[in-house]
């Protein structure tokens, strides 16, 4: 079972979205967190497996005191931040970006260093291929996300670190 023991180095830009509950990572097993199937955007049946880097883990432990069971990234109602408070807070912190191009800064990152295609759209939670070849596929590749979630992390507190 993970552990919540790391400590934060930085503003790290992580793929854990906004909604995530304290509560939902209750009994993760090695990092990896089950967004519940209803909560996809596909007609999904089954829970989207993600790992959680170094960093994203980090975050948690420092968004979360150790008897909060609400949001991780919450208002001061305790509710998941909303589209338009996420934004004042990048605006706040003179961040240009949004959270849906952080999903396309990744896109874009992976491209450009040779993550396969599969991998890079299933770390994003996307339909790949035909309803044929799905119905073939067994593998989320969750050693693959894995890998490429932590390289990411690693890229983006790198240049955290430069800027």
């Amino acid at each position: 079972m993970a552990t919540r023991d790391h400590t934060a180095g930085g503003d790290e830009i992580t793929p854990a979205p906004r909604t995530l509950t304290v509560a939902s990572l209750d009994g993760m097993e090695e990092w990896v967190w089950e967004m519940p199937a209803e909560r996809r955007k596909t007609n999904a049946t089954e829970p989207f497996r993600v790992p959680l880097s170094d960093a994203a883990m980090a975050v948690i432990d420092s968004a979360c005191p150790a008897d909060w069971d609400g949001p991780v990234f919450a208002n001061s109602r305790g509710k998941p931040l909303s589209d338009a408070a996420m934004a004042r807070i990048l605006d706040r912190r003179q961040i240009a970006a949004r959270p849906h191009g952080f999903r396309s800064s990744f896109r874009d990152w992976c491209e450009a260093e040779g993550v396969r295609f599969e991998v890079a759209e299933f770390c994003l939670d996307h339909a790949v291929g035909n309803r044929v070849e799905r119905a073939y596929r067994r593998d989320d590749l969750l050693d693959a996300r894995r890998r490429v979630l932590q390289e990411w992390a690693d890229f983006i507190r790198s240049s955290v670190k430069e800027s």
